[in-house]
Parts: structure tokens; sequence; C-alpha cells
């Protein structure tokens, strides 16, 4: 999204207006992106839970941990905390 801002010319609010994008986020991402040559991303393995658990995910992610737990994201999620949960199990040494 940070290439296709830049290459679109507009301002940072406009861009992210037209895009349903929150303005700070891609001021935070390019500020992080700048500092790193590479990115470093985390294999993710989709998985479609058993039909009695699936009512518990409905609008919403699931993270399975490599040890099974999971984690459960909502529709609704708070966008802050989230970033401080990954922040937390990043640091993790598995």
């Amino acid at each position: 999204m940070l290439s296709v801002w830049h290459e679109s010319g507009d301002s940072l609010s406009r861009f992210a207006s037209r895009h349903g994008l929150v303005a700070w986020r891609l001021m935070r991402w390019r500020r992080l992106l700048g500092k790193q040559a590479t990115i470093q991303f985390h294999p993710v393995k989709l998985v479609r839970p058993p039909s009695r658990e699936r009512a518990t995910v409905t609008g919403g992610v699931e993270l399975v941990l490599r040890d099974g737990r999971r984690v459960v994201i909502r529709r609704d999620f708070d966008a802050a905390l989230l970033e401080d949960v990954v922040r937390a199990v990043e640091s993790w040494s598995c």
C-alpha cells in the first residue's frame, strides 16, 4: 500500500480516505519499514475449525499457535491491543 500511495501522487489523507485506511497507520508503517532492509514474514496455516467451533469465530479470525493455543480476533477488535499481543507473541522464543 505504501508503494501504491507514492505512485498515486495523492496526499496521505486523500489516499487513506479513498482506500478506507487510517492515515496514521500508513505513516507508522512507512516509519517502521524505512528502518528495516528486509521484512520477515512468518508462515501461517489457515485451517477450517470443526463445525462445533465455527460459531465462536464467526466474523473474525482465529490464530492457532504451534503449541495448539488459539487467539480469536473478532471483527470489532481493538487494533492497538492486537499490535501489543503480536509484539508479545513475536518476542517469545519458540
